[in-house]
């Protein structure tokens, strides 16, 4: 990643609303992102988060 790149940062992961939307604009162009997973959401939703 050259060094004046910007990675985004999401909160509240997993978020049924917008997690759909956000993983179909980013993968097509492989752009990395951080996400902070609420462990109460994941419990909650876990098709919705990746493994760790």
């Amino acid at each position: 990643m050259p060094g004046d790149a910007l990675t985004p940062t999401f909160e509240d992961w997993p978020n049924p609303h917008c997690i759909p939307q956000i993983r179909h604009l980013l993968a097509p162009h492989r752009v990395p992102a951080t996400f902070f997973v609420i462990r109460a959401y994941a419990a909650d939703r876990p098709e919705l988060s990746p493994p760790l």
